[in-house]
């Protein structure tokens, strides 16, 4: 049997980056709706009795105590299909906004595959959360990707699993609504919403840049006000222009903001932001802001009065 994977995963849209004709068809169609957690995406693969894992990139790696009583997936073997599970894996977490950088020690698990490296954790059973999104099953040695959304879920909740994997939870919502859903889950410390159009196939990518409608993506990123305590040149087009400024929080955190700067504003003095309040938008805190954008200077806030 040739190889079924790896392959160019389904990628959704970001809401906000549809388009009119298809924002449109979007707040017209139903969807399923689960929640998006804050972790790293991973395959489970089962073909006759062995189980590998895998990567969003399709780099290989096990688990602690694999092939010994205390293997996490063992039960995935005592299932007559094979197939392919895509999931997001959390550890020591619930999954919520911030939760992601514990989901990095992936890369340990990695790095241990790749040395040959497995040892026994008997509490990893208990760190570990590993939600499953969807499911392509073996036929005739292809993978069954025109199989609507609905009916990958069910496949997926009759398997036999593991104690630590589960299905996500799933509702059907109004595309209308996505963004009220979104905004609810965001206040309860979510990272955002995930939509799938109930009927819709897998959409195996072309390349790595194809994204389908029939998938869509909902975060809203929070906002911070900071202090800019300086500013960073510019190099290239912005020579002799502000690259970036330099923020501070209120906890001593410091990050460099380039992006969102229109041209004009990068032509301006630095002691224009220096010693203001500055609005930034950012996609989760971790050691500091991540993928921050500069919004506005708050001239309406005085720097004691910065987050």
């Amino acid at each position: 049997m040739k190889a079924l994977f790896p392959y160019y995963q389904q990628k959704g849209k970001m809401y906000k980056d549809l388009t009119p004709k298809e924002l449109v068809l979007v707040v017209n169609s139903n969807y399923i709706q689960s929640i998006k957690y804050d972790g790293n995406r991973i395959f489970i693969t089962k073909f006759g009795a062995t189980i590998r894992c895998f990567t969003s990139d399709w780099k290989e790696f096990s688990f602690p105590n694999e092939g010994t009583d205390y293997d996490v997936l063992k039960e995935l073997r005592s299932n007559k299909s094979n197939f392919v599970l895509e999931a997001e894996f959390n550890y020591g977490s619930v999954g919520k906004l911030g939760d992601r950088g514990k989901s990095a020690i992936l890369t340990t698990f990695r790095t241990n595959f790749n040395k040959g490296i497995n040892y026994v954790d008997s509490s990893f059973k208990h760190k570990v959360a590993i939600r499953i999104f969807d499911c392509l099953v073996e036929s005739d040695g292809l993978l069954s990707t025109s199989t609507p959304y609905y009916e990958r879920l069910a496949v997926a909740r009759n398997l036999v699993l593991p104690q630590v994997c589960e299905v996500i939870s799933t509702r059907i919502v109004p595309g209308a609504h996505i963004i009220d859903i979104t905004k609810r889950a965001v206040a309860e410390g979510w990272e955002g919403c995930m939509f799938v159009q109930c009927q819709s196939p897998y959409s195996m990518g072309l390349n790595s840049h194809k994204r389908t409608v029939n998938v869509i993506k909902n975060k809203s990123r929070p906002t911070v006000d900071i202090l800019c305590i300086g500013v960073e040149p510019g190099t290239g087009k912005y020579t002799h222009m502000i690259g970036a400024l330099v923020l501070r929080d209120r906890l001593g955190r410091t990050v460099s903001v380039g992006s969102g700067l229109t041209d004009d504003q990068r032509s301006m003095a630095p002691q224009f932001f220096i010693g203001q309040v500055v609005e930034i938008s950012y996609e989760q805190i971790q050691d500091t802001y991540l993928q921050p954008v500069f919004h506005t200077v708050r001239e309406d806030k005085a720097p004691m009065e910065i987050d």
